[in-house]
């Protein structure tokens, strides 16, 4: 009888053991862990402290993790991170795995080619992009470009006057000139891409992403951040060399 009671209590034990982990394991399951945004990107820099507090009004203790645009993509790819801050719609054909996208954007993103003031299209001087920046090497492709691995050392060439020019949204630029960080301040020769940023996330994340939508929806987070990302452009003509 004595053998028969402990065989109860250990077997009402392992199942008080397995309803704990029954309830922590879909909020653990619920939230993405790994967060990956775009190292050395001014908007990445921007936006980040507000989806960091989005994750955590959802509830989410997440780790964002800097990153290439490219290894962050491999990294999408290989399982090694479970969702990307924001990304343009062009990244889903690179995807190799399974993915969700927010239904609601989170950045209209409006971006640039930027020059130089004393710029003349007699000038020789290559413009420049970051690699892994989809839009940008879009663009750039067949160009008169050269590729930097990140904007600290796209920035430094122009400052340099290494390139006549570069690629980058709206706000990036407007938050290195009232930081003094670019000399001589660029001119926005010409708008070349307009596109929605959306947040990507693997596909075991459905109910995080509709709840992030709703956030999105309800509260307009990015909303101040978006009302800068448009500037006027100078020219409206296309570089095609």
């Amino acid at each position: 009888m004595a053998k028969h009671l402990t065989w109860i209590k250990r077997f009402a034990f392992a199942l008080l053991y397995i309803g704990i982990w029954a309830t922590v394991s879909p909020a653990q399951g619920f939230c993405p862990q790994r967060i990956a945004y775009i190292e050395e990107n001014a908007l990445s820099k921007l936006t980040l402290p507000t989806m960091r507090q989005i994750y955590q009004d959802l509830g989410c203790s997440s780790k964002f993790i800097a990153l290439p645009g490219r290894r962050a993509l491999s990294s999408f790819n290989q399982g090694q991170i479970d969702a990307e801050a924001f990304r343009l719609t062009l990244v889903e054909e690179k995807y190799q795995r399974p993915f969700l996208r927010s239904h609601h954007p989170v950045l209209q993103l409006y971006s640039y080619l930027w020059v130089a003031p004393d710029y003349k299209e007699t000038d020789q001087r290559p413009f420049g992009y970051v690699k892994g920046i989809l839009w940008q090497e879009g663009y750039a492709k067949g160009k008169r470009f050269s590729a930097f691995h990140n904007t600290t050392n796209l920035l430094k060439a122009y400052n340099s006057g290494k390139i006549a020019g570069f690629l980058a949204s709206g706000t990036a630029i407007r938050l290195k000139t009232e930081k003094n960080v670019l000399s001589p301040p660029p001119i926005a020769f010409q708008q070349v891409h307009s596109a929605p940023l959306y947040h990507y996330t693997q596909e075991g994340y459905r109910k995080f992403i509709m709840l992030f939508d709703q956030h999105i929806e309800k509260h307009k987070p990015f909303a101040e951040i978006s009302e800068k990302m448009q500037v006027p452009a100078e020219k409206s003509r296309l570089i095609t060399n």
